[in-house]
């Protein structure tokens, strides 16, 4: 035999439910609301020349106090570059320090 489920006050189911999906609703937009900083980062672009590598771009943009592995690593990953290849006349952009 199937329990069978009676609603004794409509009025509370239904405050319950609110409560319920606005808590679900807050939580969403908090996981999934973006960091405020990353919005308002800006680049510097670059166009690259005959012979540049990162490694010289790293080391002539930047000043000695940051690790050039480092630069070189947040280049990639601001431009989603798999490698280090570089193509004349490719705009590379540069991660504001």
């Amino acid at each position: 035999m199937k329990k069978k489920y009676k609603l004794h006050n409509k009025r509370r189911f239904i405050i319950a439910i609110c409560i319920i999906l606005s808590v679900i609703i807050s939580t969403t937009l908090l996981v999934t609301r973006r960091p405020e900083g990353k919005a308002d980062e800006i680049y510097k672009e670059i166009i690259i020349h005959p012979g540049d590598t990162l490694w010289d771009i790293a080391i002539e943009h930047f000043d000695g106090s940051y690790d050039v592995r480092k630069v070189i690593y947040d280049i990639k990953k601001l431009n989603d570059m798999s490698s280090s290849e570089l193509s004349v006349g490719q705009i590379v952009k540069l991660p504001n320090k």
